[in-house]
């Protein structure tokens, strides 16, 4: 079964990076938190939550990205 991409219209603006900020708040985690729970790099946990690669275009996270996060916080992709 194929995942399917969440529709988005004008009125819906949300982002990878807002959702990972709005999930650490709720659990009362830091950034360094996240970094060591998902065993990704604290640079990439920066990137994600300012939402800007090192080149300041916007962050464009990998598959693997998502799905570390993912399982991180238990969610479903």
């Amino acid at each position: 079964m194929a995942l399917q991409q969440p529709s988005q219209g004008p009125d819906q603006t949300e982002t990878f990076s807002s959702l990972v900020r709005a999930l650490l708040r709720k659990n009362g985690w830091t950034a360094a938190t996240l970094a060591k729970e998902s065993n990704l790099s604290k640079t990439t946990v920066s990137r994600i939550l300012r939402n800007s690669n090192d080149k300041g275009n916007t962050y464009r996270p990998t598959t693997n990205i998502v799905m570390a996060v993912c399982l991180t916080f238990k969610l479903d992709m």
